[in-house]
């Protein structure tokens, strides 16, 4: 009997041993599990336990947060965070977190409110400004994202994001010159990002410096080989140095990793039409009309290839179905680009008049319109 009693002893200090490492493990998935429901699974299981301390169960609810928000069920994982928030209302990591579900739901007010909660608790954190800066900015609000991403710089200039972010509020705004001056600092810090040398390939591009935008568009398809978007871009800028057959190229490349892509077809047309190659540029774009025959942008290029080819009527049929659909953006479209070739010389505000009809005709039929 003494034998039994020693092996059942054993037994349950094994047992017990075993319900521990389990307990452990359980706790480590909750924490770190790379699989969502794995560590959904596990979080749940350990609120399911008894006599769960307070800090322990707003760490499972927070981590059970985090599980839902990577699949994608921000509801759930921002009744999560609030469940973890109710417990330990001064903890700014479950602020920050239910701020970013609360944004991806569209509730910019609660996000910004927990944001702002979250500056009070942690004053020398700068990423809680460069979120609300991010927010204010999708909100339309650029003055005050501005200020936010200035303020995040202030406060923290190692951080990449808020110089990055600043960079695109002054893109935006067409000072691109300063915006190229942030995403030079934002790249130093984090030189490996294709975001980053994406947003300044594009700067450099739109101030003309091709040669600096085609280095951009190469270090990323030298980090990313399969950017389609950084093959596009560089075709882009080898077509603006004249470099016509590595456009060709790169475009053709870019469609190869994504085929679905309208502007890449779009900018190869633009391409062959410098080339002279007009037909083929009219077979993109019939291809492409055929797909949104309601974009006005795409009717008005097609529209410039007719008038090329000596097809005045094929551009006007174009150009009067932009206008119909694009309305006042592309009536001020024709205006500008009849003022500058001196075929208008009415004011840019968006009307139609018989003035300006007239124009738009008489660039359908004469060569040096184009």
């Amino acid at each position: 009997m003494a034998c039994v009693t020693r092996i059942g002893s054993l037994a349950a200090v094994f047992a017990a041993i075993l319900a521990q490492a389990a307990f452990a493990d359980t706790r480590a998935d909750c924490l770190e599990a790379t699989d969502a429901d794995q560590r959904r699974a596990a979080c749940q299981s350990i609120l399911a336990e008894d006599g769960l301390s307070d800090a322990d169960r707003a760490t499972a609810q927070y981590n059970l947060g985090n599980a839902l928000a990577l699949s994608d069920e921000f509801a759930a994982a921002a009744e999560a965070y609030s469940l973890a928030i109710k417990i330990n209302p001064a903890n700014a990591d479950y602020l920050f977190n239910r701020a970013d579900v609360l944004a991806r739901m569209g509730d910019t007010q609660g996000a910004l409110a927990d944001l702002q909660e979250v500056t009070l608790l942690s004053p020398k954190d700068s990423e809680p400004l460069n979120n609300m800066g991010y927010l204010y900015a999708q909100a339309g609000d650029m003055d005050r994202a501005y200020r936010m991403f200035t303020r995040a710089i202030k406060l923290e200039p190692e951080n990449p994001n808020p110089h990055f972010n600043r960079g695109r509020i002054l893109k935006g705004a067409g000072r691109i010159e300063e915006a190229i001056a942030n995403f030079n600092t934002a790249i130093t810090l984090r030189p490996q990002s294709t975001s980053y040398l994406m947003e300044r390939g594009i700067a450099f591009g739109q101030s003309g410096q091709m040669k600096a935008a085609i280095a951009d568009f190469d270090a990323i398809i030298a980090i990313d080989p399969n950017s389609s978007q950084a093959y596009m871009n560089r075709g882009n800028g080898h077509s603006n140095l004249g470099d016509f057959a590595l456009a060709l190229a790169d475009y053709d490349r870019a469609q190869t990793l994504d085929p679905d892509n309208p502007k890449i077809y779009s900018n190869r047309a633009f391409t062959l039409e410098k080339l002279g190659r007009f037909e083929e540029a009219i077979g993109i774009y019939n291809g492409l009309v055929a797909r949104a025959p309601e974009n006005a942008a795409l009717l008005q290029d097609r529209g410039r290839v007719h008038q090329k080819m000596g097809n005045a009527d094929g551009a006007l049929a174009d150009w009067s179905q932009a206008i119909n659909l694009g309305g006042e953006r592309s009536v001020k479209n024709f205006q500008h680009h009849l003022v500058r070739q001196g075929f208008f010389a009415g004011e840019v505000d968006g009307q139609m008049s018989d003035t300006l009809s007239e124009a738009i005709a008489r660039c359908a039929r004469e060569a040096g319109c184009f």
